[in-house]
């Protein structure tokens, strides 16, 4: 794969890499040591998974996501990888915003782990439609795997 066919995938979807590069950074601050998650209100984020399983797994999916958009188009997996990405994103931000109304509906977080839930969705519909469209691709290379 070529640098100006990785610069044009990336390019392709800004918005959905600057949303894999949020959940990178969000990943990276909870999971440094520092007690992010001490006030009252993550109770409920500790008992479902320690702190640092929260910060490790945002990292991973940002990390991940980030990556599979580089390198979209390039091998027919590479949708595939973004859906799974994002369905991951949509999970975990969904279950924030979840704990978050449970403890304080009125927080303005429910409202940003809401929307960060809402983009993942978006993310995810966008992949799916890719791998529907390679779908080609992946027949052909099923068939020389034979």
């Amino acid at each position: 794969m070529r640098l100006r066919e990785i610069k044009y995938s990336a390019y392709r979807r800004p918005g959905e890499l600057l949303f894999a590069s949020w959940t990178l950074g969000l990943g990276l601050w909870i999971a440094m040591p520092s007690t992010a998650f001490s006030a009252g209100v993550y109770d409920r984020f500790t008992a479902f998974a320690p702190e640092w399983q929260w910060g490790v797994m945002l990292m991973f999916v940002g990390l991940a996501h980030g990556m599979s958009i580089i390198v979209n188009g390039a091998r027919w997996w590479t949708p595939l990888a973004r859906a799974g990405m994002a369905a991951v994103a949509l999970w975990a931000f969904a279950i924030m915003a979840y704990l978050f109304w449970a403890t304080t509906p009125g927080s303005p977080a429910v409202y940003v782990y809401l929307t960060a839930a809402l983009v993942a969705a978006a993310s995810f519909y966008f992949a799916a439609f890719d791998c529907g469209r390679d779908s080609a691709r992946w027949k052909a290379w099923i068939r020389s795997t034979r």
